[in-house]
């Protein structure tokens, strides 16, 4: 019984496994009728589009054709950055990113690193990322690997997802996604002050790369640095998704990031360890006391996480 409830209350941020696809329609579906504000008969056409991209993605192929352009000025963008020291490029995990990558990958000369967290390396498994192995870095290691790159100025691209980074507490921060008070990971914005040449994103399109204009800051004053990086990442990855909802893949976990979903889903793990305590308590009085005693550290613990 108490492994039971350790697999409900086990560690925040745990990545969901990917569902079929019926029931990624009906996430995709809810996430954009609350983050876009969209009715559900508005929201599911969208949301069936979506997933026939992501359908395609899987068998490394794309409904969505390149920019007249190609990737061309963004690749152009990435090498003149890459003069100064490695860079980190964030991705919307969204048609417009995934192309992006592919096409970047095949170009020789870029030395490309993904920040993989464990939903990351999930997702890869079912859609390629990439046109050629890319090595992988873990976002437990990414921080130190990027200082070591810094300190020799490499020439390493540093590709990561933000929006499928983990959120576990004390990693986060709040901040509004199309109007919806969300969480996102602090880990891009760490990256980024921790010796990167230049945090890079793409525009919705992917015709070009934007940098961030890196603020002068006081010494000891590099959280604030870290969350006028998290502001402009997100700026731009909800443009992104706004500006094209039917190829933007995040949906399901931009909506579990939600503070909305986010107290739902304690509510309702805190009623199924209200059931388990008195079917405990029923079944097996002599360890009432024991299981009261777990119960109320959990509670204490979730409801502490739910007022963050």
């Amino acid at each position: 019984m108490i492994a039971t409830f350790m697999r409900l209350f086990g560690q925040p941020g745990r990545p969901v496994a990917v569902s079929n696809d019926a029931q990624l329609e009906d996430q995709m579906t809810q996430a954009m009728v609350y983050l876009l504000g969209l009715e559900e008969a508005q929201a599911q056409p969208l949301a069936q589009g979506a997933l026939r991209q992501r359908q395609f993605l899987r068998g490394g192929r794309s409904l969505q054709a390149t920019p007249s352009h190609g990737f061309e000025p963004a690749r152009q963008g990435l090498h003149a950055a890459l003069a100064s020291g490695p860079c980190l490029l964030a991705l919307p995990f969204s048609v417009t990113g995934i192309c992006l990558l592919r096409s970047l990958s095949a170009d020789p000369a870029l030395h490309l690193v993904l920040v993989q967290s464990p939903l990351l390396r999930t997702l890869g498994d079912e859609i390629p990322l990439a046109r050629r192995p890319m090595p992988v870095c873990s976002t437990q290691n990414a921080v130190a690997q990027v200082k070591m790159d810094a300190a020799r100025r490499a020439r390493t691209v540093y590709v990561s997802f933000p929006e499928l980074q983990p959120l576990g507490h004390g990693t986060t921060a709040s901040i509004a996604f199309l109007g919806k008070p969300c969480r996102f990971s602090m880990l891009d914005p760490l990256l980024g002050i921790s010796g990167m040449a230049a945090v890079l994103t793409p525009t919705f399109d992917g015709a070009a790369l934007l940098a961030w204009n890196r603020p002068q800051s006081r010494e000891g004053a590099q959280g604030a640095v870290m969350h006028a990086c998290l502001h402009w990442l997100i700026e731009h990855l909800q443009t992104s998704a706004a500006a094209a909802p039917d190829l933007t893949l995040s949906w399901p976990h931009l909506y579990r990031a939600s503070l909305h979903f986010y107290r739902i889903e304690r509510a309702n793990q805190l009623k199924q360890l209200e059931a388990w305590a008195a079917a405990w308590a029923r079944s097996s009085p002599g360890q009432a006391h024991r299981l009261a005693q777990f119960a109320h550290a959990r509670v204490a613990a979730l409801s502490q996480a739910g007022s963050h």
